[in-house]
């Protein structure tokens, strides 16, 4: 292992559920490095939160089998690992901030013990240590009047103080990789702002990576540096963010930045946002080829041929269309 290996590294992970006919996370390839953040951005139901339990071996293991592919953290197989080598590794090396904290938080402890715990867990420490532990991050997460909080319970908290505990919890043992589900769904507009710098700001002071799990086109740019588009289980775009929001080349991707609210088209008298047509096909209906070949404007018949691969666009630029780069057709079409 080299300090350049991935923090995080997926590869060609597949995922099948019980009774299901597919695999419905299909050949999933993601990598993280160190200090960067990944943006793993789709719909609701394509699996990006399948993915991030998978990439934490929180999978229920008698509903969900990976059938192919492996997890890697810092080189080392997480599939290969036993029950007692995981609960060693999660809360400590690696953490997760869940879209709810209300359910995650256990509401018959004070926010303070809850902390601790995790602290006293991972690092052996006494209970006064564990405790000293967490009134530091509640600080460093900015909780107002920290010291008196650590004996709240979480139903005392707004949404936005129980979503800084979930931070303060997940970073508390100084984790190498962080993989935050939908985080700020939960959160007014102005209390999710608050949280993202919050977290941007701690991601380059601890210098972990990050897994960041949305449908918020908004907190992509906000916060990622490298964006994964998902749909119905396979990745379908890789690129830095730059290039994904400057430079869409998957159709699925087009359409998502379509449907982005703009104050200047309003000004402009636009009325109506861009939708796709159609529905994600059911897994007992999934199309052999491209899976939004039935969604798509630019489909034909070679497009139910067989899954396409993701094909280099440019640097870290990739889509998994046989009709990318799109210009080439914009302009056949105008000519």
């Amino acid at each position: 292992m080299t300090a350049d290996t991935p923090v995080l590294d997926l590869r060609e992970l597949s995922i099948r559920f019980k009774g299901q006919p597919i695999d419905l996370i299909d050949r999933v390839s993601l990598s993280i490095r160190p200090g960067r953040t990944l943006a793993l951005v789709g719909e609701s139901g394509c699996g990006k939160s399948v993915t991030s339990l998978a990439a934490m071996g929180l999978l229920p293991k008698k509903a969900a089998t990976v059938t192919h592919g492996q997890v890697l953290f810092r080189g080392e197989d997480l599939g290969a690992k036993t029950v007692t080598q995981m609960e060693a590794l999660r809360g400590n090396r690696m953490a997760m901030i869940f879209q709810e904290p209300m359910t995650s938080l256990n509401p018959v402890f004070t926010i303070g013990d809850q902390v601790a715990e995790a602290v006293r867990r991972h690092r052996g420490c006494s209970r006064d240590a564990a405790r000293a532990r967490a009134l530091e991050m509640f600080r460093l997460v900015r909780m107002p009047a920290a010291e008196k909080r650590m004996d709240d319970y979480p139903h005392q908290l707004s949404g936005g103080m129980r979503q800084r505990v979930m931070i303060a919890m997940a970073l508390a043992n100084d984790p190498e990789l962080l993989i935050a589900d939908e985080p700020t769904t939960a959160l007014d507009v102005t209390i999710q702002a608050q949280i993202l710098d919050l977290m941007r700001e701690l991601l380059a002071e601890t210098g972990a990576a990050m897994l960041m799990i949305t449908h918020d086109l908004g907190v992509v740019a906000e916060i990622a540096d490298d964006v994964a588009v998902m749909y119905a289980g396979r990745v379908v775009e890789t690129g830095p963010v730059g290039a994904i929001f400057g430079d869409p080349q998957h159709p699925y991707t087009i359409g998502l930045m379509g449907s982005m609210p703009a104050l200047a088209g309003r000004a402009q008298g636009a009325s109506r946002l861009m939708t796709i047509p159609g529905s994600v096909p059911v897994p007992e209906a999934m199309p052999p080829g491209c899976r939004f070949a039935s969604r798509c404007p630019f489909a034909s018949g070679e497009c139910d041929a067989g899954r396409p691969d993701l094909r280099a666009l440019g640097p870290g630029h990739a889509a998994a269309c046989i009709k990318a780069p799109l210009e080439a057709h914009f302009a056949k079409g105008a000519a």
